[in-house]
């Protein structure tokens, strides 16, 4: 480390005290609330029995799940210590976190913020992706850890042996874990090469040794991903590619999620309304999201006026190089999207966040280092207040909750339970995780739901009919023609089931 950064840092005891704090919030992140969509194929590969039936179950697999490998086994291993209660397969998380807080830790000390842990620890996309059984918390906390390799790289101007292991072995977990992760990889390991190119830093015999290793093994796995790439598996298209998907990204990697509407009205919105539709629906929360806009913007322009002003360009470089990994990651994945037909959100980006994170801590350590502490909090803690007030709606608004599939596949159980024949058009995934047993034909087979969508005025009519997200599992449009057949209003259950075919309620006149 570099002895100037370190002397500008707050003492160790503050410095382990901050983290600890950070480290302790998390805790709170994780619920026991239904698994939804995306989660159920990770659910069930958790229950495999031996390693042998998980590497078969995603040999099967053509779904994204099929190229998170180091995820799918991560939770394999969990749910063998803990069982597979939703709480307790999402506290596995919380390793990867607390390492992203050790990561974000040591950069806090070298670029003299201490801070830092807690920047990562308030974010609402930590808080978010701590409660999925996916791979984006393994992803945020090896993110860190490449951002920490990254920074140990640079500020050492390239002759930081550790910070090349950091980097490979980090490089290794995010693209393993889901494979597009490999577009942050790439994105740091550009911006290194024409740091390198540009300040001539002339690699050791040793570093070329530990590059060309660290390369292969990774090299390694990118040969084996793209294979189960090219063989068909991939993640859904449901959505046009365009600005919209990277405006969301932004929104989400930005903390604005728990300063708007819930998810599920936002993507409601999104695909009934279209773009004027999400601009109507997000107008109530512009005065607050503009002001978290305004902070991040305000810190920057501090920043670069501090530069100009004589105080230290490297650590405001570090800044600049950080968000450059960003822009990359952002520009490769878009335009691989594009190319893919294959949307991509802000949690696609999940190991991107740690180097957002280190250009602002950068930006703040400037201000921190410039006056009082009473003139750097202006800004700083009401940037805090804003990203933990946005984590805390995500985790306690019933609003900001996802599809309860739990209530769902209870009454559907209860129902098939009576000799009911239930259609049941939703993903099917979450279903099987909570014990619904699926038939492919209809009418369903006794003690099944269907997940075939009979033909109106054809097949027998379902005596339920029990649907989420019709543009998902409705491309056909049959699920919308037996809706209109049913002729009193749905049944709400959990958040995103609607369930057709109870009679009206006492007094309730039909639609």
């Amino acid at each position: 480390m570099d002895s100037e950064q370190e002397q500008r840092a707050d003492t160790p005891a503050k410095a382990g005290w901050i983290a600890f704090v950070a480290a302790a919030l998390l805790w709170l992140a994780p619920t026991s609330q239904s698994l939804w969509i995306d989660e159920g194929s990770m659910g069930l590969l958790s229950r495999e029995s031996t390693v042998s039936g998980l590497r078969t179950a995603l040999g099967q697999i053509a779904g994204s799940e099929a190229l998170m490998p180091l995820t799918a086994l991560y939770f394999w291993t969990v749910e063998k210590f803990v069982g597979d209660g939703e709480w307790a397969l999402r506290c596995g998380n919380l390793p990867w976190l607390w390492l992203g807080i050790i990561c974000l830790a040591l950069i806090g000390r070298r670029i003299g913020w201490p801070w830092l842990p807690l920047l990562f620890a308030v974010h609402p996309v930590v808080w978010f992706y701590a409660d999925e059984i996916r791979p984006y918390a393994i992803q945020l906390g090896a993110g860190c850890w490449l951002a920490l390799g990254f920074v140990q790289v640079v500020q050492s101007e390239g002759k930081s042996v550790t910070g090349l292991w950091n980097l490979g072995l980090a490089a290794a977990v995010v693209s393993t874990a889901s494979f597009l992760g490999v577009f942050v990889v790439a994105a740091a390991g550009v911006v290194l090469i024409l740091k390198a190119v540009v300040a001539h830093w002339v690699p050791t015999r040793r570093q070329l040794g530990v590059i060309g290793f660290l390369g292969a093994v990774n090299l390694a796995f990118l040969i084996i991903m793209l294979s189960r790439l090219m063989g068909g598996a991939g993640g859904s298209k449901s959505w046009t590619v365009g600005i919209s998907n990277l405006g969301f990204a932004l929104y989400e990697l930005l903390g604005l999620s728990g300063l708007g509407p819930g998810r599920e009205a936002l993507r409601a919105t999104a695909v009934t309304g279209g773009l004027s539709g999400t601009v109507h629906l997000l107008l109530p929360y512009f005065g607050v999201q503009s002001a978290l806009l305004l902070l991040y913007g305000a810190l920057f322009c501090t920043a670069i006026y501090l530069t100009r002003k004589g105080r230290d360009s490297s650590v405001f470089q570090l800044a600049i190089l950080s968000g450059w990994v960003a822009v990359l990651s952002v520009v490769g994945l878009f335009i691989a999207s594009l190319v893919m037909k294959f949307p991509f959100w802000g949690r696609h980006l999940a190991p991107m966040l740690p180097f957002l994170l280190v250009a602002v801590g950068a930006a703040a350590s400037l201000l921190s280092t410039a006056g009082s502490s009473r003139r750097s909090g202006l800004l700083l803690f009401p940037l805090f207040a804003l990203l933990l007030f946005s984590s805390l709606e995500i985790r306690f608004n019933p609003q900001q909750g996802k599809d309860d599939y739990r209530s769902a596949t209870a009454l559907a159980l209860a129902e098939v339970a009576q000799g009911k024949r239930v259609c049941w058009i939703a993903s099917r995934q979450p279903g099987q995780f909570y014990h619904l047993t699926f038939s492919t034909t209809w009418p369903p087979a006794p003690g099944t739901a269907s997940i075939a969508i009979p033909v109106p005025g054809v097949d027998p009519a379902p005596d339920l009919l029990f649907v989420s997200k019709l543009d998902l599992f409705d491309r056909g449009g049959r699920g919308r023609a037996l809706i209109r057949s049913y002729p009193v209003p749905p049944k709400e259950v959990g958040l995103s089931f609607l369930v057709y075919g109870y009679p009206a309620p006492s007094g309730a006149s039909p639609q």
